[in-house]
């Protein structure tokens, strides 16, 4: 009866453990779920390398580890591992026609937009605020100025005075100083003292042209790439929007911009000179491979040596990793360049000292004279 009834226990801790996922799981879960619908949805061509490319870039920046752990750690912030799973399936099932890392997610953090929450603040309306996850909800950290302390206090309903949409309650925005209803599709935005970028409802945009709202062209619609843009999982080719290319397909490759034209899927490039037909191949991996600019190299390598005004070819080499010289070097950007040792080292996170290294700071922070942070001298853990 003893053992039956074990098993019965073990059976329930299984069950109460699905639902869930733990904390230091989390980052690596998100990559496996946005990787997934990016897969799905035509955006990458393989998981795997859409998830290390993921680890080592957005969450090793904006990730929960990355951002929120000094906070938890310190009881201002707990972390819901029941409704963080539920995030996760949200982004994992979600249409395509969404984008799992939407911008008003980016622009409150991860784990703090209310279609997908599972942080929640410990501090006190009126109490002392480093950023608004450590605010209860429906609350926000208001500052006089971006990155500067502030306090706790309950995001503004329609119609009260605000500066910016992240004061005011879930699905409002901020337009001539007022939270108000964001603008439906075929309204005009063109207002005085509107946003352009954020003044019409999720999923639509201010056309620049006719400033109306109105939604992102989908496959083979006319688009551009200013009034008329794509869906967020397709690419402005020749003026229409098309499914991005995958492994093997036919491409024109671009001179090195910012924005890569060539349309292929993420981690893949077009392996042609600049305006030569190519086909769409998987970013360079090996130490030593020829590259003509920063984009054939995968992640954790850069394109040493090549000139793209001249045609110089270069050659794919590792970013410095933490104790290995810099000189000559680039080091992987969780490190930084000591000066006084030229070896890569760990990048220093909020609340650390700087004061020997003012560009020691993680990415996203700054060195105040003492400690790394934001702009406020007075604001620290």
């Amino acid at each position: 009866m003893r053992g039956y009834q074990a098993g019965l226990l073990l059976v329930g801790l299984w069950l109460a453990a699905c639902g869930s996922v733990k904390r230091e799981d989390f980052d690596a879960e998100l990559a496996t779920a946005v990787c997934e619908k990016y897969v799905r949805c035509g955006l990458s061509y393989d998981a795997d390398s859409c998830e290390q490319g993921l680890a080592v870039g957005f969450l090793a920046q904006h990730g929960l580890n990355a951002q929120y752990s000094v906070a938890i750690n310190a009881g201002q912030m707990h972390y819901d591992a029941d409704a963080a799973e539920k995030c996760l399936e949200k982004i994992r099932s979600g249409p395509c026609d969404v984008d799992p890392l939407s911008s008003r997610m980016l622009l409150e953090g991860v784990g703090m937009s209310a279609d997908c929450r599972f942080l929640f603040g410990e501090v006190a309306d009126g109490e002392a605020c480093r950023w608004s996850g450590e605010c209860g909800a429906p609350s926000v950290c208001s500052s006089t100025a971006p990155w500067y302390c502030g306090t706790c206090q309950p995001k503004r309903a329609e119609g009260a005075q605000s500066p910016s949409s992240l004061l005011c309650m879930e699905g409002l925005v901020s337009f001539q100083s007022t939270c108000q209803q964001p603008l439906k599709e075929g309204q005009s935005c063109d207002q005085p003292g509107i946003d352009y970028s954020e003044a019409c409802e999720p999923d639509l945009i201010c056309d620049s042209d006719s400033l109306v709202c109105r939604r992102l062209a989908s496959k083979g619609e006319a688009c551009d790439l200013q009034s008329h843009r794509c869906a967020w999982n397709l690419a402005c080719i020749d003026g229409t929007c098309h499914a991005l290319n995958g492994k093997g397909e036919s491409c024109t490759a671009q001179a090195a911009n910012v924005l890569d034209l060539s349309g292929c899927q993420r981690e893949l490039f077009c392996d042609a000179d600049p305006g030569a037909p190519g086909r769409c191949r998987p970013r360079l991996v090996d130490e030593g491979s020829s590259c003509r600019d920063y984009r054939e190299c995968g992640r954790g390598l850069y394109c040493e040596g090549s000139d793209t005004g001249s045609g110089q070819r270069g050659t794919c080499r590792r970013l410095a990793r933490e104790g290995e010289s810099c000189d000559g070097r680039v080091c992987n950007f969780r490190f930084y360049c000591s000066e006084s040792s030229r070896t890569c080292m760990p990048r220093r996170q909020f609340g650390e000292s700087c004061a020997d290294e003012a560009s020691s700071c993680a990415l996203g922070l700054s060195c105040n004279g003492r400690t790394c942070g934001g702009l406020d001298y007075n604001c620290h853990p």
